[in-house]
């Protein structure tokens, strides 16, 4: 699931949220919406972050 990969990026890496979210493309206010389950991201969104994730190969 992409919020636990977030998650568990954050927290391996303890990179900032706000460092991660301009990398990958989005607002940090969306992000937190989005891991509190407040905000549904769009395909295209969710699949950027998940290129971001992965072009990273950390996790």
């Amino acid at each position: 699931m992409l919020k636990e990969r977030i998650k568990t990026f954050l927290e391996l890496t303890g990179a900032p949220m706000t460092k991660f979210c301009s990398k990958a493309g989005i607002s940090p206010t969306a992000m937190y919406r989005y891991l509190s389950d407040d905000l549904r991201l769009s395909v295209e969104t969710e699949d950027r972050i998940k290129c971001y994730l992965d072009m990273l190969k950390l996790i």
